[in-house]
């Protein structure tokens, strides 16, 4: 004699089951993450006020201890970033207009290789292009409203 489960069981086995595979299919931190200098994180923060100043100068801070090198690291909690600091560096310059500074920091963050493997290079392409047409057309450099998220980012379209 074959009994059915009750369907109150049959739902909580599947909850579980269903849970089980959200977690596995979840990046897994342990170990993986690098501590790196506290600038960073406060860099992160700086960039979502807009205190585009002060977000340079964490982000140099924080590559004069550690150099970029595209590991996870925590800005806030449970919040990961690759750490990138000479791009977000140059995208606090870009931000200040001083177009030839974040020029020289993405050519040496495209330079070391990271950012390459990072979503964030389409964003380092299109800003940099964008600086470059600038500096050679002499035109003031338009700044945008910073974009809600940081994980692609795009330069102001010309008028």
């Amino acid at each position: 004699m074959t009994t059915k489960p009750a369907p109150g069981r049959l739902a909580l086995a599947g909850a579980t089951f269903l849970a089980g595979l959200i977690l596995l299919s979840l990046p897994s931190f342990g170990g993986q993450v690098a501590k790196k200098p506290e600038e960073f994180a406060k860099g992160m923060q700086a960039l979502k006020t807009e205190d585009w100043k002060s977000a340079a100068d964490l982000f140099q801070k924080s590559l004069d201890k550690a150099e970029e090198d595209g590991s996870l690291t925590s800005v806030y909690g449970r919040t990961y970033e690759e750490y990138l600091p000479r791009f977000y560096l140059g995208l606090a310059l870009y931000r200040q207009g001083a177009c030839a500074e974040a020029v020289k920091q993405w050519d040496l963050s495209d330079q070391q290789g990271p950012v390459q493997k990072s979503e964030k290079y389409t964003s380092l392409l299109l800003y940099r292009e964008e600086c470059q047409k600038r500096l050679r057309s002499k035109l003031p450099i338009k700044m945008q409203a910073q974009p809600s998220s940081t994980k692609i980012v795009k330069p102001p379209i010309p008028h």
